[in-house]
């Protein structure tokens, strides 16, 4: 059962009858603005929830959102959200046993943001991103307390006959298009490993991709608790999001292995954001080595500091290799893996192409989606958009 005691914007629906006749049960943890939905949507049906239903598992979609008035500008990404085409029913489309949609500018004035800038702004955009990212970690702990107290409700009503207590957790942002399936077994194949993305981390390593995460409940909530360290931590070192998550595992002695799980980060307008569209999924990393990539990428090899770099392990890491021979995973692009589409962005994967292709295809994407959002009459933009 989950939580009863709500606020008047929280909403709970009891789950199906399937889910209590089942033994492995996830809780799926979607955090964060809901500011591209429409264009993720069925890549987070299709990519996440149809590999867990098919593995046999049950889950509860978990939600927590913001809302927001006026504009939010995204400095770093040259990104402005007016709140007047925001949709902020979208939480529907996902679904959720549980959600809860915060008033934004009210949780902005529950903190001091100079309390966590003591040694300076990593990013250098006047606290955006800081505050960005303390959205984030309570997002997250809104969602890590659900999950603990809906256990805590299963535990106390076990006598009566009752067990839904979540055994897994996966935390997953909104705003970012699945590019494989998600390799459910390895929640069972490494039952003490915090599982996260093999990707958006330096390659000189001591920082983990903090956009995506999975494992079982007590790793996970750990995983889910960071913002109850994030001041005194800001005390002694510059926030950076990757790099916090990192030292903050090891403080607790988290185990971590990273997996191949790629994902691209989409703009409220639909936009790739720029440094995604060159990712390597997964069906075309396993048709090239680490020797014969193609010519225009080889960069990345050389650039070890480069965060896109999928070839470099700076921490332990499960290969594609590794993924087929200890599951029954399967990387492949043929039917039984592709779906209807449901957006533009599922074009781009559906076709039988090249890498190369898929790249400059995806660059046209994002080019006719900015000319279409265009307004004025720059000459450079009317340039690019009519060529």
């Amino acid at each position: 059962m989950l939580p009863t005691a709500q606020p008047s914007n929280t909403q709970l629906t009891q789950p199906s009858s399937r889910h209590l006749t089942q033994v492995m049960h996830v809780a799926i943890c979607v955090f964060g603005l809901l500011r591209s939905t429409r264009h993720t949507i069925g890549s987070f049906q299709n990519r996440i929830i149809k590999p867990i239903i098919d593995a046999g598992y049950t889950y509860d979609v978990l939600l927590h959102t913001y809302s927001f008035n006026g504009t939010l500008n995204f400095i770093r990404n040259n990104e402005v959200i007016d709140s007047k085409l925001v949709d902020f029913s979208d939480w529907k489309l996902y679904e959720p046993s549980y959600y809860f949609i915060e008033d934004q500018d009210n949780f902005d004035k529950t903190i001091n943001m100079s309390d966590y800038s003591s040694h300076g702004d990593y990013w250098s955009n006047d606290g955006v991103s800081l505050r960005n990212h303390i959205r984030a970690l309570h997002s997250l702990q809104h969602l890590a307390n659900v999950v603990t107290e809906t256990n805590d409700i299963s535990y106390r009503s076990k006598s009566l006959g009752y067990d839904k207590k979540f055994d897994y957790v996966i935390y997953a942002r909104p705003d970012v298009y699945f590019t494989n399936d998600l390799p459910v077994q390895l929640m069972q194949l490494y039952p003490d490993k915090l599982l996260l993305p093999d990707f958006h981390r330096s390659c000189k390593g001591k920082e983990y991709n903090d956009r995506f995460a999975m494992g079982n409940t007590d790793i996970a909530l750990i995983y889910g608790n960071r913002m109850d360290y994030l001041l005194n931590y800001s005390i002694h070192k510059i926030v950076k999001s990757e790099t916090f998550l990192y030292d903050y595992l090891r403080q607790f002695n988290a185990s971590v292995l990273e997996i191949p799980l790629r994902f691209q980060r989409i703009r409220f307008s639909g936009l790739i954001h720029s440094r995604d569209v060159s990712l390597m999924t997964l069906y075309e990393q396993q048709s090239v080595s680490h020797y014969s990539v193609p010519s225009f990428l080889r960069f990345l090899i050389r650039n070890s500091a480069d965060s896109h770099n999928i070839y470099c392990s700076p921490n332990a890491k499960l290969t594609i290799l590794d993924l087929h021979q200890c599951t029954s995973y399967v990387t492949t692009n043929n039917i039984s893996t592709t779906y209807a589409p449901t957006s533009a962005l599922d074009l781009l994967y559906q076709a039988n192409i090249s890498y190369k292709q898929r790249v400059e295809n995806s660059n046209l994407y994002n080019q006719k989606l900015s000319c279409h959002h265009l307004r004025g009459n720059d000459d450079f933009y009317y340039n690019v958009c009519n060529k």
